[in-house]
């Protein structure tokens, strides 16, 4: 067992935990995952413990036999074809008379202290982020509504707009203006031209 420790080091608590938390439904077919509920409910939550001991001892040579870091995957394939209940019973009362109860009870105790300081570093950061969270909304909402920002608004825009409409309307006579004396010089001398020819064809 220590080689398959050493083994699935990097890969074992991707295994175990969905096996744990799952009660075993996802990883092994539905009448061998009954079993296993039955035992639970019979004899206690320690049970989950054996089975998952049982399937490591019992798929050993397999997970051997392949390179480190495809564990997870064989482990899946051989637990996914566990019909035979009676080979996986077998196995867990042999590793429950190895394993007894109470070494497994000291042991989650043992672990218990280390997830409850986990738990209580993660609730004190969750306090600093909740303690700090009004004050970090508080800024935003002053950082967007500042006037620091210069950020020009639909009715300074509309009134920058009506001034330039003006000019232009003020303008446009007066180009109309510039633009009719200019057409009338350009219309004289064609006139001009129009009217001699008809002048020399009267003296004729």
């Amino acid at each position: 067992m220590l080689e398959l420790y050493e083994h699935l080091s990097d890969n074992l608590t991707i295994i175990t935990i969905p096996w744990l938390l799952c009660l075993f439904v996802s990883a092994l077919p539905t009448e061998t995952a009954l079993c296993v509920m039955d035992n639970l409910i019979c004899k206690g939550s320690y049970v989950l413990i054996i089975f998952a001991l049982a399937l490591f001892r019992l798929f050993e040579k397999d997970v051997m036999r392949n390179p480190m870091g495809t564990g997870s995957y064989v482990l899946k394939k051989c637990t996914a074809k566990m019909y035979d209940r009676k080979t996986l019973l077998k196995m867990a009362s042999v590793v429950a008379k190895s394993i007894p109860p109470s070494r497994i009870e000291a042991l989650r105790r043992k672990h218990e202290i280390v997830v409850e300081k986990e738990l209580s570093v993660m609730e004190t950061k969750r306090a600093k982020f909740l303690y700090w969270q009004p004050f970090s909304h508080m800024v935003l909402y002053w950082f967007l509504t500042s006037k620091s920002l210069n950020y020009p608004s639909e009715e300074k825009q509309e009134q920058e707009q009506e001034p330039e409409i003006e000019q232009k309307q003020e303008q446009e006579p007066e180009q109309k203006q510039e633009q009719e004396p200019e057409q009338k010089q350009e219309q004289e001398p064609e006139q001009k031209q129009e009217q001699e020819p008809e002048q020399k064809q009267e003296q004729e």
